[in-house]
């Protein structure tokens, strides 16, 4: 059942095509710990220096994933009492999207760097659920959101930053509530 969903090409949750970003994901995300460690990024996906096509190419390989991320974390948690959220370095948004499905009325806010903000209108051209999406640039490490939200979700932002950042981040955020996975 679920391969039909995830690995028949053409589908539009096809992951199929992405193994090799899978791959480079996981090894990243098993390498959390050793960047903890080390104090020190051990994995780190450079997307300043991408060309535009290598990161719509990125992104289009996340979005499935990120999709089914924010519809398990809306299955995760209890969304009655919350109104608003915020994805942190969430690239185009799809994980907000995921969570909408859910809950069509979420005010979802999506805070990215100025570098993935022209590539998100491409990404999300065909994606009904983006209208009414808020879309805020700036870098959470330099200052917080400008709105408040209830629900904050950071999905592998943590891990790539430095012990100076994440000392400026956690100051900046001391606050919120933020769901960090």
């Amino acid at each position: 059942m679920e391969a039909a969903v995830y690995l028949v090409r053409g589908k539009p949750g096809c992951i199929g095509d992405e193994h090799q970003l899978l791959d480079q994901l996981w090894h990243a995300d098993l390498l959390t710990a050793t960047s903890i460690r080390q104090r020190q990024p051990a994995a780190k996906h450079d997307s300043a220096s991408a060309d535009r096509g290598s990161s719509l190419a990125f992104f289009r390989g996340l979005a499935p994933i990120a999709l089914i991320f924010g519809r398990r974390l809306a299955e995760m948690i209890d969304l009655r009492e919350v109104n608003s959220a915020i994805d942190i370095g969430g690239g185009p948004g799809h994980s907000l999207i995921g969570l909408r499905e859910t809950k069509p009325g979420l005010r979802s806010t999506l805070l990215e760097l100025h570098r993935a903000s022209p590539l998100r209108k491409e990404l999300l051209a065909d994606e009904s659920l983006a209208d009414g999406m808020e879309f805020e640039i700036g870098d959470i490490v330099q200052a917080p959101s400008a709105m408040t939200h209830d629900l904050a979700i950071l999905k592998a932002v943590i891990q790539v930053l430095s012990p100076q950042q994440h000392f400026g981040f956690r100051s900046q955020t001391a606050q919120s509530f933020l769901l960090a996975l």
